[in-house]
């Protein structure tokens, strides 16, 4: 018959314990929160695929057609052609950042981090979203002497809180996984 006894030092109960807090915290934050994406050497790289996004995206009828997705250390902005008129339509979301984990809210009504940016040429058959350094849209520009006029619509505007749901569900549906299992 052989009895062994096993010692554990109060500082290695301790290290245990703040291990689990940490795991807890950062699963916490994934219940409302969904990661999307990490910033290294201050370049954002999604944990999704692009095709992928393009795909879920055009099912769910948002646009007439998606011109483009980016990614950047602040948002997520889906650029394309406006469902009624053709004239260019941008979906931006603020993207919140932990360290340099990307995350996209997907519990509540994320419209406080959203909104919508239109460019409607006068005289102008080629208009583009102008951004600032942090890629946060701040207006347009005409390609061919005319004018691009932007306007933005968030919450307080009407914009519709199902259009938000339907992008929280193309996140959740193709983002990977990355939630550590304790």
């Amino acid at each position: 018959l052989a009895t062994g006894f096993v010692a554990c030092s109060s500082d290695d109960s301790n290290n245990t314990q703040q291990e689990i807090d940490t795991q807890k915290s950062t699963m916490s934050i994934n219940e409302n929160y969904k990661k999307i994406g990490e910033v290294v050497n201050d370049v954002a790289t999604p944990y999704f695929k692009y095709d992928d996004f393009k795909r879920e995206f055009t099912k769910y009828n948002l646009m007439a057609e998606v011109e483009s997705i980016k990614i950047n250390k602040n948002n997520l902005t889906i650029i394309g052609k406006d469902k009624q008129d053709f004239s260019l339509v941008a979906m931006q979301f603020k993207l919140t950042r932990i360290d340099n984990t990307l995350y996209f809210p997907v519990k509540g009504a994320p419209t406080t981090i959203y909104a919508e940016h239109k460019c409607d040429g006068s005289s102008c058959s080629s208009c583009a979203f102008k951004e600032n350094k942090d890629g946060d849209i701040i207006g347009c520009n005409c390609h061919d002497g005319g004018i691009c006029n932007h306007t933005v619509s968030d919450d307080d505007d009407g914009v519709t809180l199902d259009d938000v749901k339907k992008v929280v569900e193309i996140i959740s549906t193709i983002v990977e996984t990355v939630i550590p299992f304790i």
